[in-house]
């Protein structure tokens, strides 16, 4: 299912090689790459995550390149954002590179605040590339296993599932009224496109609070009594993915 280029993942974590492996593995695992992606603070530490996470979701995964191309640059925008905060600065005197007067104030790119933008992209590359490739080879419910493994708070992991399934519901329902809105001109001038907006806001809000009270009707008729089941299968940890585990990250150190 592709909602104006979000997909639902769990059909891809359902479909990928990495499936058979542990939930519990693969969620240490990621989430080890991306704390320590994080704290080493290093270009190459990050850029080799970019690449091996790519490799492992990619090839080792079977998962289609298209794809996770694609799903790698829905969040490039707010990357982009945060680098121009990074990049541009303010100064009374004109200093640095691509100078720009407003008065008494000049707006300038210095090469310290490139350096430090190239950084931040780089590792927020690292890390994304972590988060995609649990969620591309880990379903949503052996995660939520593995976090009930892990002993958090059962209210958080049932909203976090909930959320999670709402979202592409709702994608789906904006994606109808859309299409449908296009169909009768609903965008064919700025005042059109304004009133059309607000009519799917407006009914938008109406029917997730719909959907909200069918969802928890339905879940009580299911016997709901506050705790959300999931049936999930985990394997054991082989051998070598222990060794893998134990050389991916010994390369990483290396590379700090």
């Amino acid at each position: 299912m592709e909602h104006k280029g979000f997909m639902a993942i769990d059909h891809y974590a359902y479909s990928s090689a990495l499936n058979n492996i542990s939930s519990l593995y693969k969620v240490i695992f990621f989430t080890a790459a991306l704390i320590y992606s994080l704290v080493a603070d290093s270009a190459l530490v990050s850029l080799f995550t970019v690449v091996s996470m790519a490799y492992i979701t990619v090839c080792m995964g079977k998962i289609k390149l298209s794809f996770y191309m694609r799903v790698m640059r829905i969040p490039v925008i707010f990357i982009l954002l945060s680098v121009i905060a990074v990049a541009v600065n303010f100064s009374a005197v004109k200093t640095g590179y691509f100078n720009i007067s407003l008065g008494r104030v000049n707006i300038f790119v210095s090469p310290r605040s490139i350096n430090d933008s190239i950084r931040i992209v780089i590792r927020a590359f690292g890390a994304l590339s972590c988060m995609y490739g649990l969620a591309l080879s880990t379903p949503m419910a052996d995660i939520i296993d593995v976090m009930r493994k892990l002993r958090l708070p059962e209210i958080i992991i049932e909203l976090m599932f909930l959320i999670y399934r709402f979202i592409f519901v709702l994608l789906d329902t904006v994606e109808n009224m859309t299409r449908a809105t296009v169909s009768r001109n609903g965008y064919s001038g700025i005042r059109a496109s304004f009133y059309s907006f607000g009519n799917i806001a407006k009914n938008l809000l109406l029917y997730s609070f719909k959907k909200a009270n069918n969802a928890y009707d339905a879940m009580e008729s299911r016997g709901y009594e506050g705790r959300i089941a999931f049936y999930s299968e985990d394997s054991r940890v082989k051998a070598r993915e222990i060794i893998f585990f134990i050389l991916y990250f010994t390369v990483m150190i290396c590379l700090s």
